[in-house]
């Protein structure tokens, strides 16, 4: 047990080593820096796997995160000592709320998974099947392993888990934690919208957090239909507020090929990451257009890196399998050729009319509008700041949903066998995905109400002892906010 936390200590450390080199080399901002590491290593890690070079590459990636931290320290020392540098070292920059959150729920995840095992039917079909395979063999899949049905099945997360496991332990609770490391690292970056009364924002992502944890599918499951969403929003995110042309005007920004490992990532997660890498290729051409030609390159060198890694992805499957590209779920033509051909006209009409009530009804749905709509009532009253792009926050939602829940139609047509696809087999779990998305975006929303709501609660106290009295909807939520927003 001594020993794991050990070597779970220097995995962070080697971490950290890579947040700092990247902090010092990019304008990236702080919080992205886990996310953008995490989708770094997962990248080369792919790249790693197709060259059979697994076990070399995590030592190679491990050691030299290690070096950077030990590097670091040793200068900021050498420069603390002739007057020049801060208290801690580098380390400070990482002493605020965020990374406090980081590191306290990462604390809370290691009990939490603490002796658990997998117990899902799907970790025992693919997802920790191919891990453990990875652990035993230090490769990815290939023809020797008979067990490893979905061929075409993507292993970004997979890589990761197997990095992270090489180093720390192979466990199957380790396991957990290095998916739940992925999972918290494209959570924080929520925090740059932190900028005042931020434990009352502590409190609220830590509430989130714990949602988010237990709404699809749990902690203890290498599932990745949680991770996606996160990884897919991360990836939104990063490429609006730090990449396109109009936020180097307010931030500084950053190169939008910095946004290539995202991509990847989000290609190599699961197949249904293609439906993110499309909606970031949107906005990647918008970039383009609006960059008026000055460095327009980059913006489609980084919308055509993701598919040229799947183009990689599936000429490996070809070679190291001897009918990949009709497995189960394989994102290709002649598999969705086959899949569909065995359905009838009237299977079709019965999918169609299933998926059209499903995208209208289901106690989750109305959850989420529940949610949108409390949402909407604080920023109109409270969040003047954000109204309108509270508005465009909603009209994205309903367009991202629509156009996702058409691609799961696509999905039960072309890719589900037909009693699966009549069953709409999977389909909460499927749907949650998009959910997940935008409640993320609607978090945002929130926190950046919360200053507003801490200012409007000591205004409408002031006023209340004057002339003036402050709007009933200020009682109702001065009640929930009071205690958080005052500390």
């Amino acid at each position: 047990m001594w020993l794991t936390i050990a070597k779970l200590i220097l995995f962070l450390l080697s971490s950290i080593g890579y947040w700092e080199y990247f902090r010092r080399k990019t304008k990236i901002t702080l919080y992205f820096l886990p996310a953008f590491t995490v989708s770094c290593q997962v990248t080369v890690l792919f790249a790693a796997g197709l060259l059979n070079c697994l076990a070399k590459t995590v030592f190679l990636l491990f050691v030299t995160g290690l070096f950077l931290a030990v590097f670091y320290s040793v200068r900021d020392f050498r420069e603390r000592s002739s007057a020049k540098g801060g208290g801690f070292g580098f380390f400070r920059y990482y002493f605020s709320i965020g990374y406090l959150y980081f590191f306290v729920t990462l604390g809370v995840v290691c009990l939490a998974v603490r002796g658990r095992i997998f117990l899902h039917y799907d970790n025992f079909s693919h997802w920790a099947l191919v891990v453990k395979n990875m652990l035993q063999a230090d490769r990815y899949p290939n023809f020797q392993d008979t067990l490893v049905t979905f061929q075409e099945y993507p292993l970004g997360s997979a890589s990761f888990i197997y990095y992270f496991s090489k180093v720390v332990s192979k466990a199957e609770s380790i396991q957990m934690l290095a998916q739940a490391f992925m999972m918290v690292s494209f959570l924080l970056p929520i925090f740059k919208y932190v900028r005042k009364q931020k434990w009352a924002a502590l409190a609220f992502m830590a509430l989130f957090t714990n949602f988010i944890f237990c709404y699809n599918t749990g902690i203890n499951d290498l599932l990745v239909d949680t991770l996606l969403p996160l990884q897919g929003a991360a990836l939104l995110l990063f490429f609006c507020s730090e990449c396109l042309p109009r936020s180097k005007a307010v931030d500084g920004g950053v190169s939008v090929l910095y946004a290539i490992p995202f991509f990847c990532m989000a290609m190599q997660v699961k197949n249904s990451g293609v439906y993110f890498v499309a909606v970031g290729c949107i906005l990647a051409f918008y970039g383009g257009f609006k960059a008026k030609g000055q460095g327009a390159w980059k913006y489609l060198v980084t919308a055509a890196a993701p598919f040229f890694s799947l183009y990689l992805w599936k000429a490996h499957c070809s070679y190291v399998f001897a009918a990949a590209t009709v497995s189960k779920h394989a994102m290709t033509a002649e598999n969705y050729g086959q899949v569909y051909s065995e359905k009838s006209v009237g299977d079709i009409k019965l999918v169609a009319q299933k998926m059209l009530q499903f995208t209208v009804s289901g106690k989750d749905l109305y959850c989420l509008i529940a949610f949108l709509v409390f949402s909407g009532t604080v920023v109109f009253f409270l969040g003047k700041g954000v109204r309108k792009a509270y508005s465009c926050f909603i009209g994205a939602s309903v367009s991202l949903y629509l156009t996702y829940m058409a691609g799961m139609l696509f999905m039960y047509l072309f890719s589900m066998p037909g009693g699966e696809a009549a069953a709409l087999a999977g389909s909460e779990r499927y749907r949650r995905t998009i959910f997940i998305v935008i409640y993320y975006f609607a978090v945002i929303m929130v926190l950046q109400c919360i200053p507003e709501i801490a200012g409007n609660y000591r205004g409408g106290i002031q006023r209340s002892h004057g002339a003036f009295a402050y709007h009933p909807l200020e009682g109702a939520v001065w009640a929930v906010y009071h205690y958080l927003c005052t500390r």
